[in-house]
């Protein structure tokens, strides 16, 4: 009787706190964080990249090779990076939701 009483009691704590997660998941979810402003950052600066090279390139017609391939590949490099941290955050937040359960 005392462990249906403890689980019941146990039971319906985990039933109050679980809306409680879900709201803050909600909140969270809303919030635009310092990773995903920087990964837009680098995809505006891609954008209009390209599109001032595409005007300089139409109006002189020389072409930047090398400081297009060095723009490319650290602004490429950077939202690479940070898909792999946000890959590598959500895989161990997983985990960790995993375990509790």
């Amino acid at each position: 009787m005392e462990r249906e009483e403890r689980y019941s009691q146990e039971k319906g704590t985990r039933q109050k706190t679980v809306p409680k997660q879900k709201l803050r998941r909600q909140q969270k979810k809303n919030k635009l964080k310092g990773l995903d402003k920087y990964v837009i950052f680098c995809f505006v600066s891609l954008i209009i990249y390209t599109i001032s090279q595409t005007v300089v390139i139409i109006k002189t017609e020389a072409e930047s090779s090398t400081l297009t391939t060095c723009f490319f590949s650290v602004f490429g490099g950077e939202v690479l990076l940070c898909a792999l941290i946000k890959r590598f955050k959500l895989k161990s937040e997983s985990k960790e939701s995993g375990e509790i359960n």
